[in-house]
């Protein structure tokens, strides 16, 4: 039996004061969480709300929040998975 590798995507809303995020994977997804942010965020609460998650294949992010929020995120996916979160700009 071949192994199979396991695909699971990190879907993030991020709206200007709190922010959603579910699990993509062959099974569906899964149930949405959903917090509150700071006002003065820093990657640190990031990492503390995914420090158990296994490390995602792919991260997918709508955001609406100020640079510092993005900035926070983007610091976190690199210390935790070493992931590179991409931007494309939508208009």
């Amino acid at each position: 039996m071949a192994n199979q590798i396991k695909n699971n995507i990190l879907l993030i809303d991020i709206g200007n004061s709190s922010f959603k995020w579910c699990i993509a994977d062959s099974n569906g997804l899964s149930a949405m969480s959903q917090q509150l942010y700071p006002k003065d965020i820093i990657a640190d609460f990031f990492i503390n709300t995914w420090r158990n998650l296994e490390k995602p294949n792919d991260i997918v992010v709508s955001c609406v929040a100020q640079d510092i929020v993005w900035q926070a995120l983007e610091k976190a996916c690199f210390k935790l998975w070493n992931i590179k979160v991409q931007t494309t700009w939508v208009n």
